[in-house]
């Protein structure tokens, strides 16, 4: 049953990610955090299509349009538990959207709650960021979203690290408000509050997020005279709490560990061709998810449109 068949391609998707054992290996870390993210809010959609399609002829039954609800079940089937199932499904679709658009909305809050007014600290302009210095001397660093998007450090921090690692500091930090990777933990945390019931998906977030730093790891070393080595000497210097999962910060202390054990190894091989290949089949996975959902809704759209068509 193509209903059946959907959720369980959503769900397999939304999971999918977090079957991988850490993030990056050959196609890098970008790459990754990119695919895997596209392939979960895939699953995401899919899924929800999925409850729509199942929920539809019982929710048109109700409404009394019985005869366009005979046209979706000879266009899609009929979902398991009949009007009661397509009622639950219709029930399920609205939690798990609202659910969805909470975790969204959280990460969208947090990260206006915790940009820094101009009247607090130091405020600095640098290669399209606002580079905000608090005075206070507990450690801290993280990037928030907006416009401009805006790095906030402590003065503690400054203190610890000296030069070199402050530069660390702000290179890794601005590849976060460059790459807007406030979207992305906007996307994951969508997701994941969507889907809190399933471990695949949890673990997932972890990895996407552990992913994002990575990423700004690799691509901040790429501009320091010290390379790697700095950034790790930096991660070890100065470990801190990151404000809330829903930023992203230089020292996290959830993230750190896999860090240094990934800068303490030397440079993995990636050739480009295997960044390619890791998109390509990111995007082949997407299409193969997305095209039998969007057929089966379009036909399913045409036939309520043209009832004529199946009613014969």
């Amino acid at each position: 049953m193509i209903i059946m068949a959907l959720l369980g391609a959503g769900l397999i998707a939304v999971g999918l990610p977090g079957l991988a054992r850490r993030p990056g290996g050959r196609v890098g870390p970008a790459c990754w955090a990119r695919s895997a993210l596209a392939v979960q809010l895939t699953g995401l959609v899919v899924f929800e299509a999925a409850l729509a399609l199942w929920a539809a002829p019982a929710l048109l039954d109700l409404a009394g349009a019985t005869d366009l609800a005979t046209v979706c079940r000879r266009m899609i089937g009929t979902g398991p538990g009949g009007a009661v199932g397509g009622v639950a499904a219709a029930m399920l679709a609205l939690i798990l959207a609202a659910a969805g658009g909470a975790g969204w909305w959280s990460v969208v809050r947090t990260q206006r709650r915790l940009r820094i007014e101009h009247c607090v600290g130091g405020h600095y302009t640098r290669n399209g960021c606002e580079l905000v210095v608090l005075p206070s001397p507990i450690p801290a660093a993280y990037t928030v979203g907006g416009r401009p998007p805006q790095v906030v450090l402590t003065q503690g921090l400054v203190d610890r690290v000296g030069a070199a690692g402050l530069e660390a500091v702000w290179a890794h930090e601005s590849v976060h408000a460059n790459r807007a990777h406030h979207r992305y933990l906007a996307g994951t945390a969508a997701t994941n509050a969507a889907f809190r019931w399933y471990p695949p998906a949890s673990r997932a977030g972890r990895l996407i997020r552990l992913a994002l730093e990575r990423w700004a790891d690799e691509d901040a070393a790429a501009t320091l005279s010290g390379g790697r080595a700095t950034i790790l000497e930096t991660l070890l210097t100065v470990t801190t709490r990151s404000p809330t999962p829903q930023v992203a910060a230089f020292g996290a202390a959830e993230t750190i560990a896999a860090r240094i054990h990934a800068l303490a190894a030397p440079p993995p091989d990636q050739p480009p061709i295997w960044r390619i290949l890791g998109y390509v089949l990111a995007g082949t996975l997407v299409l193969a998810l997305l095209a039998p959902t969007l057929w089966t809704g379009g036909m399913s759209i045409l036939a309520l449109t043209n009832p004529g068509l199946c009613l014969v």
